[in-house]
């Protein structure tokens, strides 16, 4: 059987021992054999070395494994002295290699502890900074936090790594800083950076923009706009996405920020609505429309990647923190969540990943996954679509859809082409609201009808005095209370009666 390509990506990595008659084992071997034991369920050094004895059969159709499958012992000191940004880089380049042949992908930059293994850091335990690229689901890199510190030291070392040419990053508010932003414009990448209360006078300085846009009534302020809601699993929510371009009055230092944003957050959980307004910086103008939909995108390392890695891969059970070794291990279980997202077939997470330790040919499939999207694409076309021009989005919409979404260019406009914010004067967006934002009718699902429905009873005698449609509802005997929602009147039950809503 020909070599797997994953056995060239170790092939790059140095090796860290030194050249004796007691160096026994290839670096490719040890590292093959573990990322296949751990993709197959192993979670230690002692289940690790037992997968490859047990599989060494298969290993040998495309490994030397001249001495043998490594020993235990073996497995730990090769991990403990190996430099985990040796590996993240090799790593890094079969992953990029991946993304480039499938178009633009925003990288997500966000941290992750593993409970079990403590460190002297500021969570208390190893914790490690990994770049992903949520949209393909692969990990491009990934870089430690060193002892007495937290993500603040390590995610300028993992952008330092990262070929981020033409790809946009977008980190929290721990990588809200000069330095980071910094160094993504150097390594020639754009910046999407949450804006919070670590940097009060940036902070400061965003929200006057949106302040004298306000009161201005946006006038002669270039900016865009987007809203969208959503309901599901209990909960309705609606966002408002603002943005200004070519903002002033920033701070000096922060570079290229050529527009900043605000979304609005309007959340209903139960009854109970909860507002949020978080604001962002940005070096690449896009529209309102995209930086929405990177803004919740950034999330899904959350989804895609820490939540494998606590439920499907068992992470913050892991106690190894010998020098390298849990930095290392932690870096093959990324590795491996990447290559499981792309696993052919059905079933959960769990499922998949047993079946990888049954049967050798599904796990063949699952570690060429990846490499039959690889192709020798250039590391500055990672992003692809993200840098051209925007596309015009209202094709096709009639003049009065234009007129009311603030669109110029539709027959009656007189605004010479001026665009203005889609909500009109916006003072929602720094919590002023001078004019009622226009609302949708309510929504009522059907378990809110079921819960909601009432016995109707006869008519009291001492209604208000009210107009004809009072008069009516008096003779069917309800009540309109508010929200359109139609209750029984007090006084003795009588039937049933369906809930009527406006």
């Amino acid at each position: 059987m020909p070599p797997l390509p994953i056995t060239a990506v170790f092939a790059e990595v140095p090796d860290p021992r030194r050249e004796t008659a007691n160096t026994l084992h290839d670096l490719t071997d040890i590292l093959t054999v573990a990322t296949c034991a751990v993709i197959g369920g192993a979670e230690s050094r002692e289940a690790i070395a037992e997968y490859g004895r047990t599989k060494e059969g298969f290993f040998r159709r495309f490994l030397r494994l001249d001495n043998g499958i490594p020993s235990p012992d073996t497995f730990e000191r090769v991990f403990a002295k190996l430099a985990p940004g040796a590996s993240a880089r090799a790593f890094g380049r079969w992953m990029a290699a991946a993304c480039g042949a499938t178009g633009l992908v925003p990288i997500a930059i966000d941290g992750k502890s593993a409970r079990a293994a403590r460190r002297d850091t500021a969570t208390g335990c190893l914790h490690v900074v990994t770049a992903w690229a949520a949209e393909n689901r692969l990990a491009l890199g990934t870089a430690c936090v060193p002892g007495g510190s937290n993500e603040v030291a390590a995610i300028p070392a993992l952008l330092r790594v990262l070929d981020l040419a033409g790809a946009i990053a977008t980190i929290d508010a721990a990588g809200c800083r000069v330095e980071d932003a910094r160094i993504i414009r150097q390594q020639q990448g754009h910046s999407l950076l949450t804006v919070k209360d670590n940097q009060p006078t940036l902070r400061a300085a965003v929200e006057s923009v949106f302040e004298r846009a306000c009161e201005a009534d946006f006038e002669d302020v270039r900016c865009d706009g987007h809203e969208s809601d959503e309901d599901g699993h209990g909960r309705h929510e609606e966002r408002y996405v603002t943005v200004i371009y070519d903002p002033v009055g920033l701070p000096a230092g922060w570079p290229d920020v050529a527009a900043v944003v605000q979304v609005n957050r309007e959340r209903e959980v139960g009854g109970e609505r909860a507002v949020t307004t978080p604001y962002y910086i940005a070096s690449h103008p896009g529209t309102a429309a995209e930086f929405a939909g990177r803004i919740r995108g950034h999330w899904g390392i959350e989804n895609g990647l820490h939540w494998a890695l606590d439920v499907v891969f068992r992470g913050d059970r892991s106690r190894i923190r010998a020098e390298n070794a849990g930095a290392n291990l932690a870096l093959i279980r990324r590795v491996a969540v990447a290559l499981w997202w792309r696993a052919p077939g059905k079933g959960s997470g769990v499922t998949k990943r047993l079946k990888a330790g049954w049967d050798d040919d599904y796990l063949l499939q699952v570690l060429q996954r990846n490499d039959s999207s690889c192709s020798a694409v250039a590391p500055g076309r990672l992003l692809g679509r993200l840098l051209r021009a925007p596309q015009r989005q209202d094709a096709g919409l009639s003049d009065g859809d234009r007129l009311r979404l603030g669109i110029p260019g539709g027959a009656g406009d007189d605004r010479g082409g001026r665009i203005r914010h889609p909500r009109g004067r916006a003072e929602h967006l720094v919590g002023r609201r001078r004019r009622p934002r226009p609302r949708r009718p309510a929504r009522v699902d059907r378990s809110r009808r079921r819960r909601l429905r009432r016995r109707v009873g006869p008519p009291a005698p001492d209604y208000a005095q009210g107009g004809a449609a009072s008069g009516q509802l008096r003779d069917a005997g309800v009540l309109r209370l508010g929200r359109g929602v139609l209750r029984p009147a007090a006084g003795r039950r009588r039937g049933r009666a369906r809930l009527a809503v406006q």
